[in-house]
């Protein structure tokens, strides 16, 4: 009678199917690729955030750029409507600036003589946030730190400080963005804009 010993398997034999000490790998990622994909999720997720801050901030100082405009061509419009003020149309509204102010404070004159400044209203730069300020004025290239504006009844002329051929600069800023816009008031013209 003869007898079949069975062959021994080597380990780098194809019948075991791996050649390692490890013969099972279990299916899933290893602590490293895990580490690797949360390091480069969290950078993504930086990135995004810093972009998303920096976004918002320029849009809501566009904004409030724009709502400024708004406002002093709402009242040039008041002026050639003739709209009324309480009982009669207002003679002239007057708009005050100063460095560091987050809002403007409206005035109008009921009569035009003698000329008497009524409050109307203290408009705020932007609705969302009170960090929107003037950070720098300027009167035909001048720096100044404050400047009053006249809107005249019937056409809607521009006076500022006084004189009807000056330009008025208004730099608008977001406290702690380093982000500001201009807006130009030309008394020549009776433009309001944002160059």
């Amino acid at each position: 009678m003869n007898i079949v010993k069975p062959k021994r398997l080597a380990m780098g034999d194809e019948r075991l199917g791996r050649c390692s000490l490890f013969a099972v790998r279990s299916p899933g990622f290893t602590l490293i690729e895990l580490l690797v994909v949360m390091a480069i999720t969290a950078i993504l997720t930086t990135v995004v955030a810093v972009n998303f801050q920096t976004v918002r901030a320029r849009q809501e100082l566009t904004s409030a750029q724009s709502d400024f405009i708004s406002k002093l061509r709402e009242l040039q419009s008041f002026i050639l409507a003739g709209k009324n003020q309480g009982s009669a149309p207002a003679a002239s509204y007057r708009v005050q600036f100063a460095t560091g102010q987050n809002m403007l404070p409206i005035e109008y004159d009921p009569s035009g003589s003698p000329v008497t400044f009524l409050p109307l209203e203290n408009f705020i730069y932007s609705s969302v946030t009170s960090n929107v300020s003037v950070t720098n004025l300027w009167i035909n290239g001048t720096p100044v730190a404050s400047a009053s504006l006249l809107i005249n009844a019937p056409f809607g002329t521009i006076q500022i400080e006084g004189a009807a051929n000056a330009i008025l600069e208004i730099q608008l800023g977001l406290s702690g963005s380093g982000f500001s816009k201009n807006i130009v008031i030309d008394g020549i013209s009776g433009r309001i804009s944002a160059p």
